[in-house]
């Protein structure tokens, strides 16, 4: 754990200070964000710059060890987002008027359901932080 608060800094700081896989902002949230392994440690994942990504704890916990999950669509196994080597606004969309964020390809959809982004205490909380401002998507 020493390594990954080595890099903490630099990982928000590169993330805008907000989750990689949801947006949701470290400004709105009670306790600092996390520093998730892409591929994880128990994957064999090592902690370097370029596997690491800043995220919330709910997106943190849903992840786990997760590298893939299932399309809703297709059915077929897919790779989850990679915020190192995928842009989010080619993979989801956010409905500014419900707060949803939607799979517009296999992995956005993946990781839609396995990170859990549409839980009614996400949309709503989603909602509340676009109104006042606060959830940014670039």
């Amino acid at each position: 754990m020493a390594a990954v608060d080595a890099y903490r800094s630099e990982v928000a700081r590169r993330a805008h200070y907000r989750c990689e896989y949801c947006r949701y902002p470290e400004a709105a949230s009670s306790t600092p964000l996390e520093v998730d392994h892409i591929i994880p440690e128990a994957r064999d994942g090592i902690t370097t710059l370029d596997n690491l990504a800043l995220c919330c704890r709910s997106c943190n916990l849903h992840k786990y060890v997760k590298i893939d999950a299932v399309d809703p669509i297709t059915g077929e196994m897919t790779s989850l987002f990679n915020p190192r080597g995928q842009h989010w606004r080619e993979h989801v969309t956010l409905d500014r008027d419900t707060g949803a964020i939607q799979g517009v390809t296999p992995t956005g959809r993946a990781t839609e359901k396995a990170l859990v982004l549409n839980s009614s205490h996400a949309v709503t909380t989603r909602q509340l932080l676009i109104r006042l401002g606060l959830f940014v998507v670039s």
